[in-house]
C-alpha cells in the first residue's frame, strides 16, 4: 500500500513539473521563431557590449552589420577609456559578400533559461550563472544569475538584452535588429 502511494505521488509530482515546463516553452518557443525569423529577414542587426564598473562606462564595443542584395557592410567600434578616462573611439569598416550566418542570436531554450515570464513589451529570463556560457554560445564567467529581456511587437523580435556581472563589472549585451 506504501509503494502504490509513493508511486502515485512521484507520478504526481512529476505531472507536475512537466506542466510548469510546458507552461515556459511557449514563451521561449516564441523567441526561438523570432530569432530564425530575424537571422532570415534582418536589413540591420547592431551587437554592442557595455561594461560597467561601479557605473562608469569603462569599455563599449559594437558592430554593425547591413545587409543589402550583393554585399554586407560591417562597422566595428571599440571604445576604451584613455589617460584622461574618457572613452576614446576607434572604429573599422569593411564590405564583404553577404552572410547570415554573421547575424548573432542567444540560445534561449528550456535547458538553458531557469525562469521564462511575460513581461510588458517581451518575455524577461533568468539564466543562471552556469548557462550563461551556453545561452552566449562563448566562454563566460558571471557572477550570479544573468537577466535577459526579449523585446519582441507581433512576433517580431527587436532586440534581445542581456545583463549580468563578472569579475566585479557590469556587462550589458544587446542585439537589436531592424527590418
Amino acid at each position: 500500500m506504501k509503494r502504490k502511494l509513493t508511486v502515485i505521488l512521484l507520478a504526481a509530482a512529476l505531472c507536475l513539473v512537466l506542466m510548469c515546463m510546458a507552461a515556459c516553452n511557449p514563451l521561449l518557443s516564441d523567441i526561438s521563431k523570432a530569432q530564425k525569423n530575424a537571422v532570415q529577414n534582418a536589413v540591420t542587426f547592431n551587437c554592442t557590449a557595455t561594461v560597467a564598473d561601479r557605473g562608469v562606462t569603462v569599455y563599449v564595443y559594437s558592430k554593425t552589420l547591413t545587409v543589402m542584395s550583393d554585399s554586407m557592410s560591417v562597422t566595428t567600434a571599440e571604445s576604451t577609456l584613455n589617460s584622461s578616462f574618457v572613452l576614446e573611439e576607434k572604429s573599422v569598416s569593411e564590405e564583404l559578400q553577404p552572410d547570415r550566418s554573421l547575424i548573432k542570436t542567444v540560445d534561449l531554450s528550456a535547458k538553458n533559461v531557469a525562469e521564462a515570464t511575460e513581461a510588458e513589451g517581451g518575455v524577461s529570463c533568468k539564466v543562471t550563472a552556469d548557462k550563461l556560457s551556453a545561452v552566449l554560445g562563448t566562454e563566460i564567467t558571471a557572477e550570479g544569475d544573468a537577466q535577459v529581456f526579449a523585446a519582441m511587437q507581433d512576433g517580431v523580435l527587436n532586440s534581445v538584452t542581456v545583463t549580468f556581472t563578472t569579475q566585479g563589472k557590469t556587462v550589458t549585451l544587446e542585439y537589436k535588429y531592424s527590418y
